[in-house]
Formats: structure tokens, sequence, C-alpha cells
């Protein structure tokens, strides 16, 4: 009993590992022409028994290495014990998948270029129909071709992958292809499942039986996902910076007295001496335009710009080196679109920047374009990256401050922010949760546009020992998933650099950090790591009860449930055993001694300080989370601004405080912050005295709205993070929207109606407002309202037959609820409650409805009862 026990619970542990690992990317590579003979990768997986009472299929993921002179050979051959074969090949004369059974071409064939093959995956089923004499091949669950199968086959059978040394089928002709998920079916029964997401070894377990496959010079994919490579490290005189050529592969290092080419494909390094060098100050940016293939360096305090010359090896100007930027760290990036190098935010002076700046190369001149929609927080330590039109750049986090002041209350930003380039236009997306330990953000955002998703780095900007890693974010929902170990590197604020860049050839992702200690000499380094690629969903199969067994819930349940039977029944105490395989990987970014796994690190030099710094942490503390735990979540939170219906604002411990509100202090709140949450813009004082005082000198109006910010600024202390300032002759009011919560600003950030009509009829209590009687409110009532009764209508109209009555009597109670002689929500109300049998209270609703508008309108509604009823809204 207790064998039983340790083998199933092993297997299950493994499933569970594996699952682990597949979030990540795994598999096996084939060492294949480029490599000699003895040398390459071969795969054998056990016999299996062969029966005239079954079909068999064979399905495993199927990608190719990219960058190979040659694709030509066996992927794998199935050898049976009258030594008959069945051999799914790679034929480069056709370029194309071929399936041969015996000496001949079965018929099977489907065109592929390889090239095509390199980063992406692709499921291959090939169907052995022992019992149909058929034998078929699928590729992403559609059928190639069907031919008969000639063969009468044996007992028994094996799969050989990859070169082949024994037996008489030998072969070492293969292509450099990439493997995962070998699975084996007898009819719909999965008999073996090898996922290939080892790390090292030569052998992979059966997540079904444990059964073993062995292998011969594997290149397991799994370190390459998870671990990264560094591909060089160079000394550069001066500061350096950073630029890359996506269309040619290649990263620019520029320095004081050369320009280093690095090619991402072949790994290798050209530097040029410049004929001329340059000064290359502190915070100097270089950014490379694709439309026009030129290189330009520039400092962000000066309106000067240097082009490369390749034919003279100069910069066609040469930079100061002595003057310090304002603008440290800021979002730089070549759109596209309008041909222009754009800049955005940075630190400098105690300050932090939320200006847009823009260069034009063909008129030589930069400007800064007037930005419309929400306020962007100053910032630096940002990411960015474009879409492939170049008219979008997403910006990602940073740190900074609601004011831009260094003084007041700087911290870490998650939000994902949308730039229209072609309105000039910020939009907010969304707001990550804030993670329990705080991190800030390398330079790029390597967008993928067809899974809609982005990579950056993020890294702890509070210490100079900090580490790197990589995450990817979704683009529309607020989610996000750290990937891979962490590389350690010294972050020294204005002396160090970070970026992310993507080599599309390779599939490699390239994270570059420069760190100049003391301001005469750069150290650069670069690392690569596989990115992950995504898995079509197959359908192909009819869940087995050993697949329903092997999803990852159910194999957490058994495990316990066998963990729970064991310790019951052991007769014996059971010694403490780590396997090699066991993973413990954590999830969140910080140093050592946090990470349960040895990091990369790298050797820096420290500059000497005259006091000693303490950065290591308690050696007791462990990271604890895995990579399979959902990420930390913030509590709710509990400040709340209440505007649609009646006013009411919630302070942080939950307490109504909407009556320490007076009513002038109330309206002055309002008056401030509607044209914050609308506008994007904030209040003129002259604006504020003609609605509050219109009737006092100026200096009776300066007093009494001093006493009465000074009253409103205590209130709102009580509800969490806030900034209450003049800026550009305007009263401005930011709220850190993850302690406060404001109605009207969440609604304003949903989606449209149709997509979330839940999230609206949720936020939407009433009018604007309601019972507060201001002159100045009437058009934000109307704006709102317009859009609300709009966009509910449009709703309505499409999608009525398709509602139940209780959904569309509560989309038009939220539209009469803003306005009482809505027509159209009268109609569609009264029709729902035709259908639920409530004639009476249908025709009450159509009697009040006929009085109001008797009372707004000063006529009678001459449309019948009966004609609404009848009528096809």
């Amino acid at each position: 009993m207790y064998y039983h026990f340790t083998r199933i619970l092993a297997i299950l542990i493994l499933a569970l590992t594996n699952l682990a690992a597949a979030q990540e990317g795994y598999g096996l590579e084939f060492r294949a022409k480029n490599i000699i003979p003895e040398q390459r990768t071969s795969l054998v997986i056990p016999a299996v028994p062969l029966s005239n009472d079954y079909d068999y299929t064979l399905s495993f993921d199927l990608s190719f290495a990219p960058l190979s002179t040659s694709y030509f050979g066996y992927l794998f051959r199935f050898i049976d014990d009258k030594d008959q074969n069945i051999d799914l090949i790679y034929n480069v004369h056709a370029k194309a998948l071929q399936v041969v059974t015996g000496n001949e071409f079965s018929g099977i064939s489907f065109p592929m270029e390889p090239g095509t093959m390199a980063h992406q995956w692709k499921n291959i089923r090939v169907n052995i129909g022992v019992n149909s004499r058929l034998l078929s091949l699928w590729i992403d669950n559609k059928m190639v071709s069907e031919v008969s199968l000639k063969l009468i086959l044996g007992k028994s059978g094996q799969f050989l992958f990859g070169a082949n040394r024994d037996g008489s089928c030998r072969s070492i002709d293969l292509p450099p292809m990439r493997l995962r998920d070998i699975q084996w079916f007898r009819g719909e029964s999965l008999q073996m499942h090898f996922p290939l997401a080892q790390r090292n070894g030569l052998h992979d377990t059966d997540l079904v039986k444990g059964k073993v496959a062995y292998t011969e010079n594997p290149v397991w994919l799994q370190p390459r996902y998870h671990n990264w490579q560094l591909a060089g490290t160079w000394q550069v005189k001066g500061n350096v910076s950073l630029a890359f050529n996506n269309h040619l592969d290649i990263l620019y290092i520029s320095g004081q007295q050369e320009l280093m080419q690095w090619n991402a494909v072949r790994k290798e390094m050209v530097s040029q001496t410049l004929s001329q060098p340059t000064g290359a100050p502190q915070g100097n940016q270089t950014v490379f335009d694709e439309q026009h293939q030129r290189l330009y360096n520039y400092f962000p305090d000066s309106p000067k710009v240097a082009i490369f010359d390749p034919q003279q090896q100069r910069w066609t100007l040469a930079l100061d080196s002595n003057p310090v930027t304002h603008y440290w760290h800021p979002a730089v990036f070549y759109s596209s679109y309008d041909s222009a190098v754009y800049q955005i935010g940075g630190y400098g002076d105690y300050q932090y920047k939320n200006l847009l700046r823009r260069y034009h190369p063909h008129t030589q001149r930069w400007d800064t374009p007037t930005v419309d929609g929400e306020r962007f927080t100053p910032r630096y330590l940002s990411a960015v990256g474009l879409n492939p039109q170049g008219d979008t750049a997403y910006i990602l986090g940073g740190y900074g401050s609601l004011n831009g002041e260094q003084i007041l209350n700087p911290h870490q930003l998650y939000d994902l922010t949308v730039l229209d380039i072609r309105r000039h236009r910020y939009t907010k997306i969304y707001t990550l949760p804030k993670p329990q330990h705080p991190y800030a953000f390398g330079g790029n955002l390597v967008i993928d546009s067809r899974q809609q998703v982005g990579y950056t780095l993020v890294f702890p900007n509070d210490r100079l020992q900090s580490a790197f890693r990589l995450m990817k974010v979704d683009l529309h929902q607020a989610s996000s998933e750290l990937i891979g170990a962490a590389i350690d590197f010294p972050f020294a604020d204005v002396k160090s650099k970070v970026a992310l860049y993507y080599c599309e050839k390779t599939g490699e992702l390239l994270a570059v950090t420069s760190y100049a200690a003391d301001n005469k000499t750069s150290e650069v380094k670069v690392y690569s790591l596989l990115l992950p690629v995504s898995i079509p969903t197959l359908t192909h199969m009819q869940p087995s009860w050993w697949r329903i067994f092997l999803s990852w819930k159910a194999l957490v349940g058994m495990a316990v449930l066998l963990l729970v039977v064991w310790a019951e029944c052991r007769p014996f105490r059971i010694g403490k055993t780590v396997t090699a395989n066991t993973r413990n990987e954590p999830t969140i970014l910080i140093p050592e001694p946090y990470f349960a796994e040895p990091v990369i690190t790298q050797t820096i030099a420290i500059l000497p300080v005259s006091e000693p710094i303490e950065l290591a942490m308690p050696a007791e503390i462990k990271a604890s989370v895995t990579a399979e735990e959902t990420p930390i979540s913030l509590p709710p939170v509990m400040a709340r601004i209440q505007l649609f219906g009646t006013f009411k604002v919630i302070d942080q411990q939950g307490t109504d405080i909407s009556r320490q509100f007076s009513p002038l202090v109330r309206e002055l709140f309002l008056l401030i912050m509607l044209p914050n949450i609308t506008e994007g813009v904030g209040i003129t004082t002259a604006r504020i005295t003609d609605t509050l005082w219109p009737t006092m000198t100026q200096a009776a109006a300066k007093n009494n709205r001093s006493v009465n910010i000074a009253k409103l600024r205590s209130l709102l202390d009580k509800l969490g993070e806030h900034s209450l300032i003049k800026e550009k002759g305007r009263w401005v009011l930011l709220v850190d929207e993850m302690q406060i919560a404001i109605d009207v600003s969440q609604w304003r950030q949903l989606p449209p109606f149709c997509q979330a009509p839940e999230q609206h009829l949720e936020l939407l209590r009433g009018p604007l407002l309601e019972g507060l009687d201001y002159q100045w409110l009437d058009s934000y009532r109307a704006a709102i309202c317009q859009h609300v009764i709009s966009n509910m209508d449009e709703y309505l109209h499409y999608h009525h037959h398709e509602l139940s009555p209780n959904r569309i009597i509560a989309i038009c109670d939220c539209m009469l609820r803003f306005d009482p002689v809505c027509e159209s929500a009268v109609m569609y109300k009264c029709k729902a409650l035709a259908q639920q049998q409530q004639h009476a209270s249908a025709h009450k609703l159509f009697l009040r409805f006929q009085e109001d508008y008797q009372v707004i309108y000063g006529e009678r509604y001459e449309r019948p009862y009966g004609e609404i009823i009848a009528a096809n809204c």
C-alpha cells in the first residue's frame, strides 16, 4: 500500500511541477545540422502496445529553431516490432511536412515555410488507424489529409525523435526543431504524456503512468525561458545612452569616443571610434529613427540634436559634457505616425515632470504640444512602448507625486496610460494592484500586438544593490505576471540605466544595463531570454478520465487527499527529501535574501562612502509566494466620494462625514473637483470668486476663500492622499485613486455601456448631485444626462429583444432617474411590464408620464397608450 501511494503521489507532484514550469515556457530543442553527428539530439519514447481493436494518436507541439541554414530531416520515426516504419519528415525541396510509410511517400503533405515556425508552436497530430486502416495528419485541429494505411503493423512499436543511432532504421538527419507535450492516445484514452519541461538531465517522466523517456544531447528550453543568459559585457568611456534598430536587430551603445553596434542575431560587437568625440553628458538620450534609418543623440535641456554620420563616423555636433540634466529617466520614443521624437516626464531639481516634448527632425525644432484628456501625473522611471502603427504610446507606471514636488509624498505609480498621438490625448486604462514590495519600471515596454500584452523590466529603486525581473502586463485589464529569474544590477539613480528590447529574428528579449560608477566609464551588460509563445487551444480529444484527473485543481485535491491518507497510514517516520525537480520560485521582486533560488549576479564597483550603508535584509525572511499563487490584493478602498444621487463623502474609517461640509465648503469643493474630473483642468480664482462671493471686494473674497480652502483641506485629510494646489493660475485637486474612489471618475473610466452594463448601472444611482441647486451645475448635469440616455437608448434599440423584462426595467429606471420624461424609457418599460402581465402598473406609469410631460412642456402627450404597447421598438 505504501508503495502504491508513493508512486501515485510522485506522479501527481511531478505533474504539478511541470504545469508550474509551463507557465513560463518549456520544451526540448534538438541539436541538428550545424552540430557534429555524435552531438545531435535524440529522444526515445517507451515502446507502446498495439491492438487491432483500437486506433492510436500521437500528438505533440512543434516549433523550429530560428536562423538555421537547413531544416531537412526526420521529426520522428515510428518503428514496430516488424521493423516497419512510419516517419514524419520535413522535405526542403517540397517545403512541406510529409508522412512516409515504409519506403514510399504516403501522399500526406503539408506545405510550410520553416521561417513561419520559428516564433510559434503548432500542434501536430498523427492518427494511426490500426483498426480503421486509415492514416491521417492534423495541424492545429484541422485535418491535412487522410489516406489508407497500407502497413499491417505488429503488436508493439516505438517512437524515435531526432537522431537515431540504434537498430536498422538509423538516421542522423533532423531539423533544428523544438518539441513539447508529447502525448499518446489509445482511442480517446490518454496513455502517455511527456511534457518535456525539464531544466536539466537526460530523461523526462510520463505524467500518466510514470514511464521514462530518455534523451541524448538535450537542450532543455525551460532554463532559457527562465534564466537570463549573459551575452556580453563592455566598458565604454563616458555616460552611455542606448537605442535599438528593430529592422536590423542592432543595439547601439553611444559613448564619448565610440559608437558600439552589437548584432543581436550573430551576437557580435563592432566598435566605431568617433572621428570627433562627443560630450556624452549625464542624462543624454539616443533614439533610432526607423523610418529614415537615422540615429539621433541629444541632451534633454538643449534644443540641439545630433545626427550620426556613418560616412564621417561622427555626430553632426558634439554635446557639452559638463551640464547635468533636469530630465532624468524620461520616457523617450520615436513615432512613425508624425515622424517625431517624443519625450515624456523626467526628474530634476527636486521636481517630477509631466511635460510632453516633441522634436521634428525635418524642421530641427522642439515644441510642447497641448495634451487633452486625463491629467498625467508627473513622474520618471516609467516604461513606454508603441503600437505597430506608431500612433499610440502605452506608458506604464513610474515614480512621482501628484503635484510634481519631490517633498510632497513621492510614491510609486502603477497605472497604464495611453497617449493618442493623433489627437494628443491621455487616457488612463487601469491601475495595477499595489504590490507588497514596490518597484519601478525600465524605460521600454515591448508590445506584442497579437496577444495584446506588453513586456517590461521592473526593479526596486530604493537601493543600490537592486535586481530586475521581467514583467508581462495585459494592455486592457489590470493584470500582470512576473516571468523568469532575477538579475542583480546596481541602481544609483543618475548613474544607472536599464532597457528592454526584442530581437524578432531570434525570438529573444534583450535586457541592457549600464552603470557609470564614476561618471567617466560605463559598464554595459546585455542579457538574453527566450520570449514565451502561446499554443493554440485545441479540442481534438474528448476528455478521458485520465485527462480530467490531470487538471490542476483535481491534482491539488488528490495530492492533498493522498498526503492525508498516507500520513495517517504510514507505520514509520517520513524523512525529508528534496528532489532535483523541486521548484520554489518567488513572484515578488526583491533582492536576496528574499529570493528562494540564487539569482544571476554581476560584480559592481561601489563608490566609497563616509558611513556604512546597511543593504542586507533579515536572513529569516523568505519569499514564500510561488509562481502559481495569485498576487497579493489590496484591501478595498474605504474613502469614497459619491456624486451620483445625493452628495455623500465617506472617510477612511468608513464614517459618513457629508454633514461636516458646510453649504459653502461643499459648493467650493464641487466647484474645484468637477472641472478636474470632467475636463482635466482646474478652475480659476476669478471664477470661484464670481460664483461664491460676487458682491464682495477683492480683499474680502480672498480672505473668505483662504478660510474655506483651509476648512476643505482639513476635511480632505480624512479621506487619504490628496493635493489641493494652484497650478498655472487654476485650482487643481489631485487624489490618489488607490485610496479615494470618486464615482463619476470611475464611471468615466468604464468601457462603453454595451460592454459593461452592470458596472454602469451600479454606479449610476441617480442624477448628478441630486437635490443641489447650483446654476453653474446645469451644464455638467446636461452633459452627463445626454451621455447616459443616448448610450442606454442605443443599447435598448439593438438589444431589447435579447434582454429579459427585468433587465429592461432596470435600464429604464436608470434612464428615468436622469430624465423623468424620457419617452423611449417609458415605452420600453411599459412594454416590459406588459410582458410580465403587469398591465395596471404599465398604464399607471404611462399616465404619470403624461402628467409630467404636460407640466414640463406645457402641452399634452398625444401618442396613445395602446400604440406604445403595440409599437415595435
